[in-house]
């Protein structure tokens, strides 16, 4: 069978394959991820002097600072914290399920890890070098150096959260319920493109 590698993502959510599930626990991951947000914007409140949290607040600064970036960054944790919530309490699942056999997932992760690296070397050094816009440096590069490890834990969190989210629970979920793969397939796709459809800032991009 061309999808039997799918097949072991996708074995214990066929035990609750309703669609209403689907529907409640995306509803309910959203309801989560934004009282969470707001959770945690009132601790930071609380605890950071104001003129610190003005830097932090990626809702006003929008990531134009590297602690709001950051901030913006780490709170998509907080929707794979409501993936995690809804798959045990709604689909009646293990979290970890979303991931597949975790001995195999952390196998798989360490060999494309390592061919991503490769390409993203070969990426960097080929043209065009402005990726369509010019670029401006907007940290000194000690700055940079010195934030990088934390930046790069925090985009892994963000796209981490992201793959939870479109290919683990709504992938799972929908292939679960549906056998055609044009659906489970294609409907993730479609939503995740239509939520990251943004012209007005990404222009040509």
């Amino acid at each position: 069978h061309p999808y039997s590698a799918h097949e072991r993502l996708v074995a214990t959510a066929r035990a609750h394959p309703e669609l209403w599930r689907l529907v409640f626990g995306l509803v309910l991951i959203t309801t989560l991820t934004f009282f969470l947000g707001s959770v945690l914007r009132t601790f930071l409140m609380l605890i950071v002097p104001d003129f610190v949290y003005s830097q932090m607040d990626a809702t006003t600064g929008q990531g134009n600072t590297p602690a709001s970036l950051l901030i913006l960054l780490f709170s998509f944790g907080l929707v794979a914290i409501a993936v995690f919530i809804v798959t045990r309490v709604v689909h009646l699942r293990q979290p970890i399920d979303l991931f597949g056999p975790l001995p195999l997932a952390v196998h798989q992760f360490w060999r494309v890890l390592r061919i991503l690296l490769v390409l993203g070397v070969f990426l960097a050094v080929l043209p065009p070098y402005d990726m369509g816009e010019e670029l401006v440096s907007n940290l000194d590069f000690g700055t940079w150096l010195i934030l990088l490890p934390l930046s790069l834990t925090a985009v892994l969190v963000q796209v981490g959260a992201e793959e939870i989210l479109f290919r683990g629970y709504l992938q799972q979920s929908l292939a679960a319920r549906f056998s055609n793969p044009l659906i489970w397939l294609f409907v993730p796709a479609l939503i995740f493109g239509l939520g990251h459809y943004a012209p007005a800032e990404a222009g040509d991009n």
